[in-house]
């Protein structure tokens, strides 16, 4: 039987237990007769049917609560079933009665429409692969965006009109809005006191499988209803390329709290060429001043505090910096003329020089992080100290790609969104050179970052010879623009290759 079973179709009896009856009987007889010879092999062999039986995986089918409304649409236009003409206009109560009653035998192909086919035939298919591989092959039907009762019904009498009388299968309801979560409880509990539901939840064990959903990130219900909040504030608007930040102030201007879990990771792949770390700057910089100018009013006429109206324009502001950077970097090497040119301007350039303390300031708190991380320490503070200084001049370097995001956020320019590319380093073992994701086109804006780079070396060059004596004030500055101009250029070349 077992031979034959393997190249005869039609044997269908022959199950997984069968198979391991015999296998067992041949494990006795080699210990008693053959001296345990491969008995590794055959206990192997044992193992592997009792996990997987015939069937390796088990398999779901899943489709949506509407598309089985269509399909019943389609039922009772061709009059395939004992099913009322007014069974659209019936109470949900009178849905459940007349569902569990309905049994037959459809056959997919008298339907014109395809998608009723389809969606008949993949019945069938649950039937033949429990013939085939077990029950265990496929035994779910899960029914997204389920609403009610005769959604769960519908394909339980779909599942007898295929010719399954007491079907094998769980029908698995998936709840996934916040008002069809709050619903459940009710929409379950009606089933349950049907008679005939009861006795298929019987037959499957007295277990009802039920999927609490979110789909795409905690939509509507999300984990213990976290996502509360985005309904409560709007829910997501598609109008900046910055949602999450969009939404952020929207929930917080609805008296929403947010809390920093410091301690709590999330794994993520950081850009590791130079286009997807400019795709990724460009969307997060316009995005932000897209906010902007959607959320300035509003936070400036809400009810909160002077204090937290102040912090939240300053927030939304923060991607200004980078022009205000590229600006001040190219006024910088003229104003270093003037400066050395008209002597009686000298003090007002003194004053201007406390500025500088911005850069303190962020040294200062960088450090402080750094150092909750790391530890404090000579050597950990002279390695923040190159880290901090290269941080700082590559961020530079994106100043004039990031103006341009800016630029078009303030002014109101639509873009698409462009998602930051991912790599899969892990998975590619690091080889990312063929990956569709790269760009092999040049930008213009390279050939200016490269233009700045020449420049701000001449600022260089300009602190030995601007006046009688070298000015070295703004060396500093100039040398980090220099290199971190540097590094876009050359990278946004090298990363083509």
């Amino acid at each position: 039987m077992c031979y034959r079973a393997i190249f005869d179709t039609e044997i269908l009896d022959f199950t997984a237990t069968d198979l391991l009856d015999q296998l067992n009987g041949i494990r006795n007889t080699v210990i008693e007769r053959h001296n345990s010879l491969f008995l590794d092999q055959i206990d192997s062999f044992i193992h592997k049917i009792e996990l997987f039986g015939f069937h390796f995986a088990t398999l779901d089918i899943r489709q949506d609560s509407s598309a089985h409304d269509a399909v019943f649409d389609e039922i009772l236009a061709f009059a395939k079933a004992e099913l009322p003409s007014n069974y659209n206009d019936l109470s949900e109560e009178e849905k459940i009665n007349v569902l569990v009653q309905v049994e037959g035998s459809l056959d997919p192909n008298e339907f014109k429409d395809e998608y009723t086919q389809r969606t008949l035939s993949s019945i069938y298919a649950i039937k033949h692969i429990q013939e085939r591989n077990g029950e265990k092959g496929c035994n779910r039907y899960i029914i997204s965006n389920t609403q009610m009762a005769s959604h769960i019904m519908e394909v339980y009498a779909m599942l007898r009109l295929c010719n399954m009388k007491e079907p094998n299968i769980d029908v698995v309801p998936l709840f996934e809005t916040v008002p069809d979560l709050v619903n459940a409880p009710h929409v379950m509990k009606s089933l349950y006191e049907n008679e005939k539901y009861r006795s298929h939840v019987k037959r499957r064990g007295d277990t009802q499988h039920i999927m609490l959903g979110f789909s795409d990130g905690t939509k509507d219900g999300g984990y213990l209803m976290a996502n509360w909040a985005i309904y409560d504030a709007g829910n997501w608007e598609g109008d900046t390329l910055t949602e999450d930040l969009d939404l952020s102030y929207r929930a917080q201007l609805k008296n929403w709290k947010f809390k920093y879990l410091e301690h709590v990771t999330t794994p993520a792949e950081l850009p590791i060429v130079i286009s997807a770390a400019r795709s990724q700057q460009f969307r997060w910089n316009k995005g932000g001043a897209e906010n902007f100018r959607k959320m300035f009013k509003r936070v400036v006429s809400s009810e909160m505090s002077f204090k937290s109206k102040m912090h939240g324009v300053l927030h939304l502001l923060n991607s200004t910096m980078f022009l205000n950077v590229l600006i001040v970097g190219i006024l910088s090497i003229p104003m270093l003329y003037i400066k050395n040119e008209y002597g009686h301007l000298r003090e007002y350039f003194i004053v201007m020089s406390f500025f500088v303390i911005s850069t303190i300031i962020f040294f200062i708190c960088y450090w402080y992080m750094y150092k909750k991380t790391y530890g404090s320490g000579v050597k950990n503070f002279i390695s923040y100290i190159g880290m901090f200084f290269t941080f700082f001049s590559i961020a530079m370097g994106f100043s004039f790609h990031n103006s341009i995001a800016v630029l078009e956020g303030h002014a109101g320019k639509r873009s698409e969104f462009v998602r930051t590319p991912k790599f899969n380093l892990k998975a590619m073992g690091g080889n990312w050179k063929k990956n569709k994701y790269l760009r092999k086109k040049i930008s213009p804006h390279v050939i200016i970052e490269g233009i700045l780079m020449l420049y701000f070396a001449f600022g260089m060059y300009s602190a030995f010879v601007v006046g009688t004596e070298p000015d070295f004030g703004l060396f500093p500055f100039h040398l980090m623009l220099t290199v971190g101009f540097g590094f876009v250029f050359f990278r946004s070349l090298t990363d083509k290759q």
